[in-house]
C-alpha cells in the first residue's frame, strides 16, 4: 500500500510538473506571440503612408496651387500698376515744378539722341535726367519704370513734350491736320509706362505702325488701345499713360 502511495505521488508530480512545463511554454508562446503582433504593427505605422494617401495630398497640394498662384501673381501686377501710377505723380511733381523755374519743360536738342527726334526712348532718357540734375526736382531720385525690361538706359518712363514733338510727328508715320495738332498740344506733356504687358505699345511693330495709333488715342481718341484698362484683364494690352492738359 505504502509503494503504490509513493507510486501514485510520483506520478502526481510528474503529471504537475509536466503541466507547468506547458503552461509556461504556452505562456512565453502567447507572449512572443502579441510581441511580434505589436512589432509588426509598428513596423506599418513607421512605413508612412500608402501611394493612395501620397496622391490625395499632392492632389491637394496642387488644387490650392491652382487657386493661389495666380491670386498672388495678379496681386502683384495690381500693386506695381498702383507704384506706376504713384511713381508718375512724383513725376509730374517734378515736371511742373522744373517748368516753375525754367518757363519750359525738359527737352534737348534732337541732335543730341540717337535716333535724333524728340519721341522715343533716348529723348524720354535725356530729358527725365534734367529733373535729378543739376537740381533735384524728385525727392526720391530718378525713377523707373517697374514693368520696364532691360538696362538702366531703358527702363525709363517714357516721356514727351508734346510742343516739341510737333515737328517729328511725320518721322513715326504721324500724318496729323492741324485741328489733330491743337488737340495734341492741348497735353503739356505725356508720361507713359509700358504696362503689365511689358510691351511699349507706341514702339511695338514698326516705327510708324503703332505711333499713329498712340497719337489718335490722345487726340480723337477714336483708337483706345494705347491705355491700359484693366477691366480688360488685370495683364492686358496697352500702357499707363499719364497726361497735363492746358488751363484756360
Amino acid at each position: 500500500m505504502r509503494n503504490l502511495l509513493l507510486i501514485d505521488n510520483k506520478s502526481c508530480c510528474h503529471r504537475s510538473a509536466i503541466f507547468h512545463r506547458q503552461f509556461f511554454t504556452h505562456s512565453i508562446f502567447q507572449e512572443e506571440r502579441i510581441m511580434a503582433m505589436v512589432v509588426c504593427s509598428a513596423r506599418k505605422t513607421i512605413g508612412g503612408f500608402t501611394l493612395i494617401e501620397l496622391l490625395i495630398v499632392v492632389a491637394i497640394i496642387a488644387i490650392l496651387a491652382a487657386i493661389a498662384v495666380p491670386n498672388f501673381l495678379e496681386a502683384q501686377v495690381r500693386s506695381k500698376v498702383s507704384r506706376a501710377k504713384a511713381d508718375m505723380r512724383s513725376i509730374a511733381t517734378g515736371l511742373e515744378s522744373y517748368a516753375v523755374d525754367n518757363n519750359k519743360y525738359p527737352d534737348v536738342p534732337a541732335s543730341s539722341v540717337s535716333p535724333p527726334i524728340k519721341l522715343g526712348i533716348p529723348y524720354s532718357r535725356a530729358c527725365l535726367i534734367k529733373l535729378s540734375t543739376p537740381i533735384s526736382y524728385l525727392s526720391t531720385g530718378l525713377l523707373t519704370d517697374p514693368f520696364a525690361i532691360g538696362s538702366t538706359d531703358t527702363t525709363f518712363f517714357g516721356f514727351a513734350n508734346a510742343k516739341e514733338a510737333v515737328p517729328f510727328l511725320p518721322a513715326v508715320g504721324v500724318s496729323a491736320t492741324t485741328e489733330q495738332i491743337d488737340q495734341f498740344e492741348q497735353h503739356l506733356w505725356v508720361l507713359q509706362s509700358v504696362g503689365p504687358d511689358r510691351v511699349n505699345f507706341a514702339l511695338a511693330g514698326t516705327p510708324t505702325q503703332n505711333f499713329p495709333l498712340a497719337f489718335a488715342a490722345l487726340t480723337s481718341r477714336t483708337s483706345l488701345d494705347f491705355f491700359y484698362d484693366p477691366t480688360n484683364g488685370t495683364v492686358s494690352v496697352g500702357d499707363v499713360v499719364r497726361t497735363a492738359k492746358k488751363t484756360d
